[in-house]
């Protein structure tokens, strides 16, 4: 049993959240060719078990007419697969673990895709009559690095395949639950033999092999010339905005991550602001978070007596066309982003914008402080290297919690090991949860640093070949 942490004497904030250095023309012009020349195309289809039906016959029909719907208006569904059991269901049932087990191993290699490997904008190619055309984007990994990911992801495939298995040997278990929980909406013909098969990722029907493809970015010296040039101008433009997608999305999967951790850590703190008042239109979507605040005494940009307040919040898309927020788009578009907003009086935050803790802090899984240090460590033993300057700067922005974090580590720990370690100095250690809240909020302030930085070199590097 580890002792009570008395004192967070040794856990000072040795260990500080870089922001992004400058990027300079020729530091992206080499990432550039990173991704040309050193890098490879990974392409492969991670299947997961279908989770909705829509509902048929009289049942449904039943219910379109209560509420006064239509076929073509509304749609009733019910819930496959439920890893859930029904009340009358046994809380042991082996078939509701058996979906647990393969939904956990579908996730494992969706995660380990989503850590080694970088997302990329639409490619470059060309059609049958000549003409360019920006293909689905793909993702990208150092093409030393390919080996070792096909073998690892070829571990984690057939995991999957086991896990499909165990869900056929119980799919009778299965059914039950599920239509215990569907009741006259459930239909037992949506369970074909091949539902369960196609879960995992697909095989070559020959060889038996994974189809887990590599390519090499398009050769575009065999198409005739005059189409050449126009494909690989299109091509060095499009590798600039792919580089900004591959920013972007490291930054995504990381404040993803650590927003649930930090709201494990802290009791959340929500503002409800007064009618009227401007930081209404925050809560427009939604809750309106406060990940940290600044006052004069923290940073000297913020004027006396007032505060500077980190949101996050929900707001609608942006409209390419116009680059202003879209008027038409659906529920599921909404984003979440994290804003620096004011600086206003204090007084007026404290009376007015009205923020208020919650009671909702959760308790410190391991399970998630673990997948943080495997994203922290991928980055920087795999997707560093292929964004050089920018990966260093990612790098910086992480690295101040993994080295917090990594104070607690034995000799021998593994990252299962130190988590759980972690998970435990945090739970009985204040001071130690309090300067780990702080580093979380630091870090997710960095890395939008560092996407905003990215779309300012690509800005700047598009008006530089306009003009």
């Amino acid at each position: 049993m580890v002792a009570t942490m008395s004192t967070p004497k040794s856990r000072t904030r040795s260990f500080e959240v870089k922001k992004p250095a400058a990027v300079t023309d020729a530091q992206h012009a080499a990432v550039v060719q990173t991704f040309a020349r050193e890098c490879v195309e990974v392409d492969f289809t991670i299947s997961g078990l279908p989770s909705e039906r829509k509902a048929k016959g009289k049942v449904a029909e039943a219910i379109r007419k209560h509420v006064g719907a239509t076929s073509k208006s509304a749609k009733t569904s019910w819930r496959m697969f439920v890893a859930a059991p029904h009340k009358d269901t046994p809380t042991d049932d082996k078939g509701v673990a058996a979906i647990k087990a393969l939904n956990a191993a579908v996730a494992d290699l969706r995660a380990f895709r989503d850590r080694r490997t970088l997302v990329k904008s639409g490619d470059v190619g060309v059609t049958e009559d000549g003409a360019v055309k920006v293909e689905a984007g793909k993702r990208l990994i150092y093409a030393e690095d390919a080996t070792d990911f096909y073998d690892e992801a070829c571990v984690l495939a057939r995991r999957i395949d086991d896990a499909v298995e165990h869900v056929v040997t119980h799919l009778d278990k299965i059914k039950d639950n599920d239509r215990r929980h569907a009741g006259e909406l459930w239909d037992e013909g949506e369970y074909g033999g091949s539902v369960v098969r196609r879960v995992g990722v697909a095989k070559d029907v020959t060889t038996g092999d994974y189809l887990i493809h590599f390519g090499p970015p398009r050769d575009y010296s065999v198409l005739p010339p005059e189409i050449a040039a126009k494909a690989a101008k299109w091509a060095e433009s499009q590798m600039t905005t792919s580089i900004e997608s591959a920013v972007e999305s490291v930054a995504d999967q990381f404040n993803k991550a650590l927003t649930t951790f930090l709201g494990e850590l802290t009791s959340r703190t929500r503002i409800d602001p007064v009618a009227g008042h401007p930081w209404r239109q925050y809560c427009a979507h939604g809750n309106a978070e406060v990940l940290k605040t600044k006052i004069h005494e923290q940073d000297e940009t913020v004027p006396p007596g007032q505060v500077r307040v980190y949101l996050s919040y929900r707001e609608p898309p942006t409209d390419e066309a116009t680059g202003r927020p879209a008027l038409d788009y659906a529920p599921d578009q909404i984003v979440k982003v994290n804003r620096w907003v004011g600086p206003i009086p204090v007084a007026e935050y404290e009376k007015e914008v009205r923020p208020a803790a919650t009671d909702e802090r959760k308790k410190i899984f391991p399970g998630v402080i673990e997948g943080l240090i495997a994203q922290m460590t991928a980055l920087r033993e795999h997707k560093a290297k292929m964004l050089g300057a920018y990966g260093d700067n990612l790098t910086g922005a992480v690295g101040g919690l993994l080295n917090t974090l990594s104070q607690m580590r034995k000799l021998g720990d593994d990252n299962a090991d130190l988590s759980k370690r972690a998970a435990l100095a945090l739970k009985q250690d204040s001071a130690f949860r309090q300067t780990v809240a702080e580093v979380v909020a630091d870090t997710i302030e960095a890395l939008e640093d560092n996407v905003e930085q990215v779309k300012t070199v690509r800005r700047r590097i598009f008006k530089k070949k306009e003009g």
